[in-house]
């Protein structure tokens, strides 16, 4: 998932802070960034409740002459929990990865849900 949001530099200080509000701050180490976050469920993973969980930020900032500034890449493997805070839609995929598998449905129903994803703003990348 590609998304457009907040980050903290320093998430001790920010800890417990809507990271929108505390943007806000120009005392908080908060930037807006995009981010990229990938899902994935695996049995033998032993932390995060047997998902895998990987997050991009690239922070950024916007700088007169209406250029911007691109600061370090964020990476956080060590599994999403703590990272996502109140982030609904990375909280809803590991959700919707917890259900189990519908047997026998037949192909236009995956059809239609991927439709409806779409029109949602999302795609979905199947590996099989």
């Amino acid at each position: 998932m590609v998304a457009e949001g907040y980050c903290s530099a320093d998430m001790a200080e920010t800890e417990g802070l809507a990271l929108s509000d505390a943007f806000l701050d120009a005392s908080k180490p908060v930037k807006e960034c995009i981010t990229v976050t990938n899902v994935t469920l695996d049995k033998k993973a032993v932390n995060d409740n047997g998902f895998v969980t990987t997050i991009l930020a690239v922070p950024y900032s916007y700088e007169l002459g209406r250029t911007l500034k691109w600061f370090d890449t964020l990476i956080y493997t060590n599994g999403g929990g703590k990272n996502f805070r109140n982030s609904k839609y990375p909280q809803s995929m590991r959700r919707a990865l917890k259900n189990k598998i519908v047997e026998g449905l037949p192909n236009e129903a995956y059809d239609e849900l991927r439709g409806l994803i779409k029109m949602n703003g999302f795609h979905i990348q199947e590996f099989y």
